[in-house]
């Protein structure tokens, strides 16, 4: 008998393991891919402070023998960053604005064969604003116009046996114009939403089991009240608790009210709903028009930057594909993937102040790039990104020496890697941890350097550009490793 009873209770045991199970792995297995968000329009204001750091080591063949020379660098950076986002989604239109200003400074020190050259102190202000505007002409057809501004100030100052002190001004934009198919659209409101059953089901508050239509129910419900105004966050939370909860006793999912219901619905809807999740395929062909202009200024006798007033302005032109995907693979994964495929022309002009002289610049190129992140979410509060990249440029020389137009003939390659680890401290208050290396290879029959880092609407752009630019080197080669750090707290406003 007391042998019956146990395989009874065995029995009822298992039965019950395999329902509880069941339901965790029903929520688990949701495709977040399924879910399409109502129309919604959110908005939030965040302030970023950051400091870092990179270490650099280089070695190349000596220029007054035989041998190398060794370079090192030791970089350390202080940021103050504030930003704007406003994204709105509905079945015609999807637009999102950016607004930045960032007040930045670092100071850094090169070594060579050991020995300390000299040390810089940086200030770097920047202005920054992008709105994507894509507007759907049926459930996957979209005609996009965006528009890309950027200034950024550069007060440089150099200190060893003398001092100098460089000043530059930066002006970017572009007015990227696309036509493609499909929609990307943001799912971390179902996410959400599993998050909450889940954990009320292993209090045994709620009935485990939902299944995927309830559980879209519900995540739109989260996004209707995300989408609501308030001017007091303390309301809001209040409002938005009321709302869940009467959601889930209407539809009889509540199993026992008490505190520790409360306090579980309380921790999982403030920490629930961030990071962004997206789902879906994007596919445009573009054409990217835009201008840039340089201002350099340094009155010093050019000891160690080049001295000399100019300034440089170019009309930018660029068309090709893009290929953006975004596929949450489940609940705890995400992927991403962008692929781009340009081919442009520079047309710049560079008028030098002290000498008089215009130079102009003709410079056809190819840019490929190839872009991938793997995103886990082991839980509400911490979320961990590992991306990887390859982006190659290929220069072609179309110097026009009668129309005293110069171009430039080479090539260039970056691989980078990056590591990111985000900890929420509070719902406002999030800790950043990120981690990078890169490889750089170039090489040009002129010292025209690649600037792979400054990409808007996967534009490039080239660094150092100087009246000396196709004059005083017949061959330039560079190889580069780098590794970069930063420790980051943001705070948001809303």
């Amino acid at each position: 008998m007391i042998l019956k009873m146990n395989k009874l209770r065995f029995g009822l045991f298992i039965v019950t393991l395999g329902i509880f199970l069941n339901g965790f792995s029903q929520l688990n297995d949701f495709d977040l891919s399924k879910y399409k968000q109502p129309n919604l329009e959110r908005q939030s204001l965040e302030t970023n402070f950051n400091i870092g750091g990179h270490n650099n080591y280089e070695k190349a063949p000596s220029q007054t023998n035989y041998g190398f020379d060794e370079y090192g660098t030791n970089q350390y950076s202080g940021d103050i960053y504030l930003n704007y986002n406003h994204f709105l989604n509905n079945s015609e239109y999807q637009r999102e604005t950016n607004l930045g200003l960032d007040l930045s400074s670092y100071f850094y020190n090169v070594k060579e064969d050991k020995e300390v050259s000299f040390k810089d102190n940086n200030i770097l202000p920047m202005l920054y604003f992008q709105r994507d505007n894509r507007k759907y002409y049926n459930e996957l057809s979209f005609f996009e116009t965006d528009l890309v501004l950027n200034y950024q100030y550069n007060n440089k100052k150099r200190v060893s046996n003398s001092k100098n002190n460089l000043q530059t001004h930066t002006i970017l934009a572009f007015v990227p114009l696309k036509v493609g198919a499909g929609r990307i659209e943001q799912v971390q409101d179902a996410r959400h939403a599993i998050y909450l059953f889940n954990e009320l089901s292993k209090i045994d508050r709620i009935t485990p089991s939902k299944s995927d239509e309830q559980i879209t129910e519900f995540a739109e419900l989260i996004s209707k009240l995300k989408n609501k105004r308030f001017f007091d966050s303390r309301l809001r939370r209040m409002a938005e608790l009321e709302s869940v909860d009467s959601f889930l006793i209407s539809k009889n999912y509540v199993s026992q009210q008490d505190a520790k219901y409360f306090t579980t619905l309380s921790d999982f809807w403030a920490y629930g709903n961030k990071p962004f999740r997206s789902s879906g395929t994007r596919f445009s062909g573009t054409i990217i028009p835009g201008y840039y202009y340089y201002n350099y200024n340094n009155p010093r006798d050019g000891l160690y930057f080049d001295a000399g007033k100019y300034s440089f302005s170019a009309l930018l032109f660029n068309g090709g594909i893009e290929l953006k995907h975004e596929k949450p693979i489940n609940l705890f994964w995400q992927n991403s993937i962008d692929i781009n495929c340009f081919t442009g022309i520079i047309e710049g002009k560079l008028n030098d102040k002290t000498s008089s002289g215009d130079n102009k610049m003709r410079l056809p190129n190819i840019q490929l790039g190839f872009y991938q992140t793997i995103g886990f979410y082991p839980n509400t509060r911490t979320d961990i990104s590992f991306g990887y990249s390859v982006q190659y440029v290929q220069l072609f020389d179309k110097t026009d020496l009668e129309n005293e137009v110069f171009g430039a003939e080479g090539k260039g390659a970056k691989a980078a890697t990056d590591l990111s680890i985000n900890y929420y401290i509070s719902p406002k208050f999030r800790l950043n941890v990120s981690s990078s290396f890169f490889y750089i290879w170039q090489e040009s029959v002129d010292k025209v350097i690649i600037n792979f880092d400054n990409v808007a609407g996967s534009n490039y752009l080239l660094t150092n550009f100087t009246s000396n630019a196709n004059g005083y080197m017949d061959y330039f080669k560079e190889k580069e490793v780098d590794h970069h750090f930063s420790i980051s707290l943001t705070y948001s406003i809303f």
